[in-house]
C-alpha cells in the first residue's frame, strides 16, 4: 500500500453558504492522504504511482470553483481523483477554514471525509 500526502495546501477562494463568503472569500488549508496500490516500485517511473503534482492540479482547480459547501469541494475533488487515478484505493481529506464567522473568536472550522473505492 502506498500513502501519498499533500499537507498544508493553501488557498484563498470563495467557497461559503452565505452571499457574502462568496464575495470576500477565505483563507483555506487543506491536508489529502491518498492510498493505492503499489504497481511498480522498482521502474522508477513517475506514471507506476500517483503524480502528487497532478493531485495538487485537480485540488486546485476544485478550490478555484466557488461551492456553498466545503464538502462538496471535497467530493468533487475526490471523483477527479478517482477518474484521473483508477488505481487509488482511498482518499481522506480535510478542509479548514480560517476565521469562519467574522467578529468570532475562532481558529478555524474544519470538515474532515474519508471515502473508499
Amino acid at each position: 500500500m502506498n500513502e501519498i500526502s499533500i499537507i498544508g495546501a493553501k488557498f484563498y477562494a470563495y467557497h461559503g453558504y452565505y452571499p457574502y463568503e462568496q464575495i470576500t472569500g477565505n483563507e483555506f488549508e487543506v491536508d489529502v492522504i491518498i492510498n493505492s496500490q503499489v504497481v511498480d516500485i522498482e521502474g522508477d517511473q513517475l506514471e507506476h504511482t500517483i503524480d502528487y503534482e497532478k493531485i495538487y492540479r485537480l485540488l486546485e482547480n476544485q478550490m478555484e470553483h466557488t461551492a456553498s459547501l466545503m464538502e462538496t469541494v471535497i467530493y468533487r475533488f475526490m471523483k477527479d481523483c478517482k477518474e484521473k487515478f483508477p488505481q487509488i484505493s482511498n482518499i481522506t481529506m480535510s478542509m479548514k477554514k480560517l476565521s469562519p464567522i467574522p467578529g468570532a473568536q475562532i481558529n478555524h472550522t474544519k470538515i474532515k471525509i474519508s471515502q473508499a473505492f
